[in-house]
Formats: C-alpha cells, structure tokens, sequence
C-alpha cells in the first residue's frame, strides 16, 4: 500500500493530509470517515476476504492463490473508500447514488487491458458474490441501503470491466456470466463513466 499511496500523493493535490488506518474495528468493514478524514480498513474485513475466498477456492491449502485475491479485492475496496475521500475533500457533485459512483471510480483505476490486468477490480466484484449469487435473499434492509445489491453490483463493475475493452474482456461474456442484453450497453457506460470521473478530478490533479 505505501506505493500506492505514494502514486497518489503524486497524482493528486491533495488539500488536507488523510491518514491510512488499519486496525481492529470489532466490525467487519471499511469507511472513510469526514470527520477526521481518514480512510480506514479493519482486519476483521480482511480476515471475512479470506475466509471467503477460502471457502469458494478449488484448491483452499493454495495460500499463495487466496492472499492474492485479498489483496486484489482489498485494493478495490480501498479505491472505492478513497472515492468518498475525494468526494468530500474536493466536494465533487455526485448526480446519483454515490456508492454506485465510487464503485465506477474505483473499477476505472482497477482495470487494465485485460482480464489479467483487471484483477482488483473482478475480484472486487467477486467478493459481492462468493458465498451466493442467485438464492440470497433480499429483505426491507437490502433495498434500503445505500449500496445497491450485491448481485447488481457484481454485475456492474463486470460490465465496466468490459466495455473497457470489449474484445479483451470477451470471456466476460455469456452463460452464467455477464448476459448479453447488458453487455451491448457496457462500452458506452464505460465512456461516459471514464468521462465523467476524468472531469471531475481534472482540476486537482497535478502537472
């Protein structure tokens, strides 16, 4: 983490420091808190990445498999935290919902080329699915909270993957994966999401 934070010091004027917190929270969770501006992670969330993703493995003693993982998902989370961070920091507007926001935010910096290159971001999007995809389900709690649901945002950050560059990403695509009639739609979201959050952050990022 200390190179990412320093590519982003390097990215980015920031107008106040933001301290990284890693600590035992009795929760398991990630937030970015405005009122000390600190974006913090708690073990118990890490240690939730890889009870997961042990459970769903092929091969469960393959530790060098699963620490990955958790550490491409733990990157897309922390992504996703420092979005509401410069959201606050810069007071961006946000149009819509602004979890779905800094889940696209946190998926353009994630993705690369390719499905190799896009790790973070697909086992970001894995970790909302791993225990079930299609029989969890949904009470009064699910679809008042502020995030969408877990399903939808699986498929939205597959879809953003995507429409990256669809050729690449074709895999993607298909029988109990991304479907088609959303996939259409995927390069064009990817645009203007692409647009969209380059615009914002424009004005702050340093020459």
């Amino acid at each position: 983490f200390g190179e990412v934070v320093k590519g982003l010091n390097e990215t980015f004027a920031l107008p106040r420091n933001v301290r990284i917190i890693f600590q035992e929270c009795g929760m398991v969770n990630a937030y970015y808190d405005p009122q000390w501006h600190s974006l913090n992670v708690c073990y118990e969330l890490i240690d939730s990445f890889e009870k997961a993703f042990k459970a769903k493995a092929e091969n469960p003693d393959d530790d060098e498999a699963i620490t990955n993982h958790v550490l491409n998902t733990l990157m897309f989370v922390f992504f996703h935290e420092m979005g509401h961070g410069l959201i606050d920091l810069y007071n961006l507007p946000v149009t819509g919902n602004e979890e779905d926001a800094v889940d696209q935010l946190a998926t353009l910096i994630s993705t690369g080329e390719d499905v190799e290159t896009s790790r973070d971001a697909l086992d970001g999007a894995q970790m909302f699915v791993v225990d079930n995809l299609d029989d969890t389900p949904a009470d009064s709690l699910s679809y008042s909270d502020e995030h969408a649901l877990e399903p939808q945002r699986y498929y939205n950050i597959v879809c953003w993957v995507y429409g990256q560059n669809p050729e690449a990403n074709a895999d993607l695509v298909g029988e109990d994966a991304l479907p088609e009639e959303r996939a259409a739609w995927c390069q064009e979201e990817w645009t203007k999401l692409n647009e969209a959050w380059l615009t914002l952050l424009a004005p702050f990022v340093k020459e």
